[in-house]
Order: C-alpha cells, then structure tokens, then sequence
C-alpha cells in the first residue's frame, strides 16, 4: 500500500485485517519479500514487517 502521509494506509490495513481475521486462524500472513522479483531484488526482513 503506497500513499501520502495522512491518506489512511494503516487505517485501511487496520480494518482489512478485522474483516479477514478468521482465514487466518493461526495469525500468520504471509508476506512476498521480493527475492524472485525481475525489478527491485529482496526487502530487508524489518522492511517487509
């Protein structure tokens, strides 16, 4: 999610979350890192979080 500062990106994933919530019953989300990525390479660990 890319925006400017004070659009409501966390407000939106925040609300996602609580919509999805029960797909995900063990907490996990997987999150793409990158590292196949034709363009840009791999995010760092923290970035991804």
């Amino acid at each position: 999610m890319v925006g400017i500062v004070g659009v409501g990106e966390t407000v939106l994933a925040v609300r996602w979350v609580d919509g999805v919530v029960e797909y995900f019953a063990d907490g996990q989300l997987l999150g793409s890192r990158g590292g196949f990525a034709a363009v840009g390479g791999s995010s760092e660990l923290a970035e991804a979080l």
